[in-house]
């Protein structure tokens, strides 16, 4: 199915890539470099009304908007949750319960597995390192350039560049290789970055929580235990077939489009509520089920409210009522 997947795509890619070409938005290097502001080693496409947006305003956005419908509470961990067959509730590592609903979503990256008991492992952690470069590093650059990297100017804050993807390494120091890596990508891009070695102003780890195909995990828990117990009969079963644990969702392993695909599984999860999961499915709309690995296993033989937890973050939205509690570290 990924193969699939990939292949249309890149059709896709390709159908768009000729609409530009054919409305005359490829740009040769000298008139690219005109755009650019800066130097730059190829020609490429130019979206006009594209740009760089910070996801903590976005953050900040949804929080003011949201308004006296959410109530924040910091420094909170979700360590457990436990179902009571009418109720999931989350507890903190004290024991001491958080919140409870009928419906939990998980979007808490590596965790949400841990917190569903999945014993699958169906994610791998991938560092990424980004670097600022200080503003004499790139001065002339205007607007965005993507891609073997990226650069984005950032007006008196710098350029910042980017990013190493360093799988399975859980180092969270910053690292000199690692802005020379970054350096040396976007180099091929922006030639006159590689002279910046020196211009390095700070920089910043974080991890991408991706699966081995890159498809993001939507959609509600297998029952591993009962699937387990009914491994003969489920097979070669489709992820469809595969007992489910009640009101448990997924929403995680959105790897570097972690902005396109929260808002789409966000989306999806609302709709979630108004139509049958497995119609849905059907449909083609949900994406990878979060299922999908306990399958494999299988046939290898082995008014209500939502709870949604984030990596950093608990909401507990009560659809009736319109209240939404949310907790972050």
């Amino acid at each position: 199915m990924a193969a699939r997947l990939t292949r249309a795509g890149f059709l896709s890619a390709l159908r768009a890539w000729k609409t530009l070409e054919d409305a005359g938005h490829e740009l040769h290097r000298s008139r690219a470099g005109r755009i650019a502001g800066a130097h730059v080693t190829r020609g490429g496409w130019f979206f006009p009304h594209g740009g760089a947006i910070s996801p903590a305003a976005i953050c900040a956005a949804q929080l003011a908007h949201a308004a006296d419908s959410l109530t924040m509470r910091m420094n909170t961990e979700a360590a457990r949750i436990e179902y009571d067959s009418r109720h999931w509730h989350v507890f903190d590592a004290d024991g001491n319960a958080i919140a409870h609903a009928p419906v939990l979503v998980l979007a808490s990256a590596h965790d949400a597995t841990r917190l569903a008991n999945q014993h699958g492992d169906p994610t791998r952690g991938v560092r990424g390192q980004l670097t600022m470069l200080a503003p004499i590093a790139a001065d002339c650059l205007r607007v965005p350039v993507i891609g073997d990297g990226y650069a984005v100017p950032l007006g008196e804050r710098g350029t910042l560049i980017g990013a190493t993807y360093d799988i399975d390494s859980t180092d969270r120091e910053i690292r000199d290789a690692g802005h020379a890596e970054n350096i040396e990508r976007v180099a091929r891009m922006l030639p006159d970055i590689a002279l910046a070695q020196t211009s390095v102003r700070a920089g910043r780890v974080a991890f991408r929580c991706v699966t081995s195909d890159r498809m993001p995990m939507i959609g509600q828990f297998a029952d591993e235990a009962a699937a387990r117990r009914d491994a003969q009969r489920l097979s070669g079963a489709w992820p469809l077939d595969l007992p489910r644990l009640p009101g448990l969702y997924g929403a995680f392993a959105f790897g570097s489009r972690g902005l396109v695909w929260s808002m789409l599984a966000g989306t999806d999860r609302i709709a979630d509520r108004r139509r049958a999961v497995a119609d849905r499915a059907r449909a083609g709309r949900s994406g990878r089920s979060v299922a999908l690995l306990l399958t494999r296993a299988a046939s290898r033989g082995n008014r209500t409210g939502v709870v949604i937890l984030v990596r950093l973050w608990i909401t507990l939205w009560f659809t009736g009522e319109t209240r939404v509690y949310s907790l972050c570290t």
